[in-house]
């Protein structure tokens, strides 16, 4: 059996995609709380999660991302640690045209 050498932006799609699946399989009214998902987006996400799609997916979108780091990180990350639940749980995804990196 050959292995599958997967680069730092494959692995993190590969993990993404993974836990998404699995959440929507395990539960998918909460996995529609947890990833921020309309029922009808989830059901239209949920065939393309099969394990070999998203393997195929991975390999092929090659080092692009699937997964975009929120335009408030870099604020948020510079917070004292104790308080990003706080914060995260009264932010919502910042659009990155609209962020400020001081906010």
């Amino acid at each position: 059996m050959s292995g599958l050498a997967l680069s730092e932006v494959q692995y993190l799609n590969l993990m993404t995609l993974t836990i998404l699946h699995e959440a929507i399989v395990r539960d998918p009214l909460e996995a529609c709380a947890t990833f921020g998902l309309r029922r009808d987006q989830l059901a239209h996400l949920e065939p393309l999660l099969a394990p070999e799609r998203i393997l195929a997916a991975v390999t092929n979108a090659g080092q692009e991302s699937l997964l975009a780091l929120r335009a408030d990180a870099m604020a948020l990350l510079a917070r004292p640690t104790p308080l990003l639940g706080a914060l995260l749980s009264v932010r919502t995804p910042v659009d990155a045209t609209h962020a400020d990196p001081a906010s």
